[in-house]
């Protein structure tokens, strides 16, 4: 199975913003201290009105000086007909732009194998 995140970062429909970070520096995903809270749905497809699959929460952090890394912490909870209750947790240390694989936990129910966008979870 192969799900995408539809995160928004600007706009009225915004999923994902900068909550902390350093005083008097704007926050992005490359400053370092910067945190984000998220709130994006997972979708089947990559096109904008793909079906849902389930909401996808969780917190990251730029943690390297360089803002090269991040740390993030997330939850997918699965709440279409098939995998209807399944949740996974992703942790983990992100380099910025680059393929990434986390840890993941979870109450998988039917899922063996996930892959999403640039998340990859093996159980």
């Amino acid at each position: 199975m192969t799900v995408f995140i539809q995160e928004f970062t600007a706009g009225p429909n915004a999923t994902v913003a900068a909550v902390a970070g350093i005083p008097d520096r704007p926050g992005n995903a490359f400053q370092s201290g910067t945190v984000f809270v998220a709130d994006a749905t997972i979708i089947e497809g990559i096109s904008i009105n793909s079906p849902q699959i389930g909401p996808s929460q969780g917190i990251y952090a730029t943690s390297s000086l360089d803002g090269a890394n991040s740390h993030g912490l997330f939850s997918f909870s699965f709440t279409n007909k098939r995998y209807n209750g399944s949740t996974l947790e992703f942790q983990g240390r992100s380099i910025q732009r680059a393929r990434i694989e986390l840890g993941c936990i979870g109450r998988l129910a039917l899922l063996a194998y996930v892959e999403a966008g640039e998340v990859a979870c093996l159980s």
